[in-house]
Formats: C-alpha cells, structure tokens, sequence
C-alpha cells in the first residue's frame, strides 16, 4: 500500500537504469559534446599535440622557412652549382656560354647532332626563337587549299579555314548575281511596284475595262449603225505616184513620198523629212526572248583567277635552318608549339592571323587558291549577288514570270497590238 509519491519520489518511473530515457539536462550537456566519430569542432581547439596526431617529428615551419634536410642535402651534393660547375666523368646535354676543360663528343653546341634546347632562330615558314616561334600571317594565307570541295552548309566555330571556305563557296552558288539574274521554282516576294508597274491591274487583256482616256477616244469616234459625223469629213485620195494613206498588204511605193503611210504586210512604216523622205518604222511585229535565252554576251568578262600556291611541311624541317644545332629534342612555344617530330599549330592561331594582302576580287574558287585568294573572291562574289530582301538588280532579269509578281493575266504585247478587249468591243459595237 506504499506508492512512490508516499516516499517522496512522486516523478520517478520503475525503470532500470540501463533502459532510463535522457533526460532534459543530460541532452542539453551532450549537445555541448564532441560524438567520438567524424566529430566537427568550432572556435579554438586546444589540448591536442603533434605526437597525438602522429606528427611528433614535425616542426611548425613554413614550407619557405624549412632547413634543408639530410637527405636533400645528400642530394644537391650531387648537384652541379649553376655558376662556374665543374663536371667529372662524362658530360651530356645542351650548353651555352663558354666551355673549359675536356669535351669529347663537342667543343660547341654548334657541332653536336642533337640538344634538348637551342639558342639559335628559326627560319622558313616558322621564325622566331624556341621560347618564341612565330608564323606570319601572310605564311598562312598563302597555304594552297589542299583538299578544298565547294559544299554549302552553316559555318560553326566547330569547322576549320578549309571547311568554311567550302562552305562560302557553295553558299554562294546558291545566291543569284545583281546583273542579270536567272531564278528557278517561285520567286516570292517581289510585287507589281518593285517592277515599276505599280499602277498595273493582275487582268487579262481580253477582260481589260475600258480606261478613261480609252473612254474619252471612244466618245469622239463614229459607231458602226447609223453613225452621225459632224464638220468636215475629208477621205484621202491618191493617184500611182502619191499615197496620203496606203494600207496595201505586201505593197510599197517605188519611191518614198513624203508624208505617206504604208503597211508592207508587216511593218508600219511613215515617210518623214520633205527635203529628203526617208522611211521610218513606227510598229514592228515583236518577239519574245525565250525562257533562260540568256548568254555569255551578259555575264562579266576579263576575270582573272589568281593566288599564289606553296607547299607544306610537316615533321623535320630542312634546308636553309640556321642556329646552334642540327636538330633538337625540346619542346616550341608561341605559334608552333609540341616537339621537333611533332609539331603543332592551335586553330585560333591560324584563323586569328591578319588577312595581309586582302584585296576583294570575284572569280571561281579551285584547289589552286590559297586561304586569302579564296577570301578574296568570296568577298568578290559576295558584292555581286543580290540580297532577299529589297534586291535591285541591273542588267537583265530572266526566271521571273507574270504570274510571280502577281501579273498572270498579263500578255506581253505592245499596246500598239492589244487586241479589243470584250468591254471594248462591247463599246466600240455601240
């Protein structure tokens, strides 16, 4: 009948001690505790040694302030020193300065059949020193272009000076020249205006409504039934030797008379100038350039195909190479870097070269060009294709029908040889 309240432990639970939750203040002073695993410390920790940490022959000293140890020591002993060494036994390498005492293989650098670096300069394609190779920018762009196939596609940074010059050319084979273009397929974009016959309806001929100057023409001519004339009404005469008017199919004066007209069956012709008449065509039956009759008589001429072709290297370089050794095992840097067997040119220091010599001129790209005579008849052709939007053209265009500039009812006769539209006819039957 004794409870825990009884005995003054009212908040006590039957529990053993191995299975007592933490309580309040116990959490509170581990949270103020490091776990044994991975523990993460703050502000200063103090109490730990080197020894603790297996560091008991280490010193606090920086790395710039550190002695040179027994080993290092033992091992610079073996070290020649850079000012005045003096060598034993057998000595192999580069070298430059002045040489003392025994040299079996070379006396000087300039005699010895390999180095691992040379003081000397380059020449040829590549100049300049080892430490700074150099390629003018005119080396490059004299290159021929070996492999070179005209093929349009978009230029990335991804291709090369030879793909993009590919590229160029056949982008620009498909654009069409400022003078005397030749289109194929639909060409859009083109309206009645930018032809200059703006004021030009999209009818035909025969379905044409009578215009009013048409109108005004009209109203002083006779009809056909019962016509009413006023004034005078005169009708030419003639006799075998004078022809006011003559409209005789096939047939003409023996002599031209001045003031006469004549029909020969095809051409009109007026017979002007009283002092001495001279006949003159005033309409004339005409004909239609056929689709694509086009020749060479329009196409640009005296173009001449330029450039100048070189050859490559790669690999050793011989010839005319000047400096203290033959050849050499060290590596290049600037323009050309990697080894003598092995050399290298960076893309960006080929494509960033200056275009020295540039000068724009059209012509056909071959294998024969080079990069800059190639740019330059790129850059040529470029100045004489016509842009998509608002081109103007010179020369004659051909490729280009009624029907795309909206003009498909539209014949191509003169107005001397319209024929009589219905609503004329409809008109002139009054």
């Amino acid at each position: 009948g004794i409870t825990a309240s009884m005995v003054g432990l009212g908040n006590v639970t039957n529990t053993s001690d191995a299975n007592k939750p933490v309580s309040t203040a116990q959490q509170t002073a581990l949270d103020l505790k490091a776990p044994l695993a991975s523990p993460t410390f703050t502000g200063t920790v103090s109490g730990i040694t080197a020894s603790m940490v297996g560091l008991g022959n280490v010193t606090n000293t920086s790395d710039a302030n550190k002695p040179v140890s027994t080993a290092q020591q033992t091992a610079l002993d073996l070290k020649a020193p850079l000012a005045s060494p003096t060598f034993t036994g057998t000595v192999t390498g580069s070298f430059s300065g002045s040489l003392s005492g025994n040299a079996t293989t070379a006396t000087s650098a300039t005699t010895a059949t390999s180095a691992t670096s040379f003081s000397g300069s380059l020449a040829g394609d590549v100049t300049g020193t080892q430490a700074a190779t150099a390629i003018a920018a005119t080396t490059v762009t004299g290159k021929a272009l070996t492999g070179y196939a005209s093929a349009a596609g978009t230029i990335t940074t991804a291709d090369t000076i030879l793909t993009a010059i590919n590229k160029l050319n056949g982008n620009d084979a498909l654009k069409a020249p400022l003078a005397s273009p030749t289109f194929t397929g639909t060409v859009s974009g083109i309206t009645a205006s930018m032809v200059g016959l703006g004021n030009v309806s999209n009818t035909s001929d025969a379905n044409k409504p009578v215009s009013t100057a048409q109108q005004t023409a009209l109203d002083l001519k006779a009809p056909l039934a019962s016509p009413t004339f006023t004034g005078t009404v005169v009708l030419p005469t003639g006799t075998a030797s004078a022809a006011p008017l003559r409209l005789g199919a096939g047939i003409s004066l023996t002599t031209p008379v001045f003031g006469s007209v004549e029909f020969d069956g095809t051409n009109l012709l007026i017979t002007n100038n009283a002092g001495s008449p001279t006949r003159k065509t005033i309409a004339f039956t005409d004909s239609t350039i056929a689709n694509g009759a086009v020749g060479s008589s329009q196409l640009a001429s005296g173009l001449t195909l330029g450039g100048t072709t070189s050859g490559t290297f790669s690999g050793n370089v011989t010839g005319n190479v000047s400096g203290s050794a033959a050849s050499f095992t060290g590596s290049l840097s600037g323009d050309v870097t990697g080894t003598q067997s092995s050399t290298a040119i960076a893309a960006t220091t080929v494509t960033g070269k200056a275009l020295s010599g540039y000068a724009s001129a059209a012509g056909t790209i071959t294998t024969a060009d080079t990069i800059l005579t190639a740019i330059n008849k790129l850059n040529g052709n470029d100045a004489l294709k016509a842009p998509l939007a608002s081109p103007t053209f010179t020369g004659t265009v051909s490729g280009i029908t009624a029907s795309m500039v909206g003009l498909g009812n539209v014949t191509n006769t003169s107005d001397a040889n319209k024929p009589v539209s219905t609503a004329q006819q409809t008109a002139l039957d009054l």
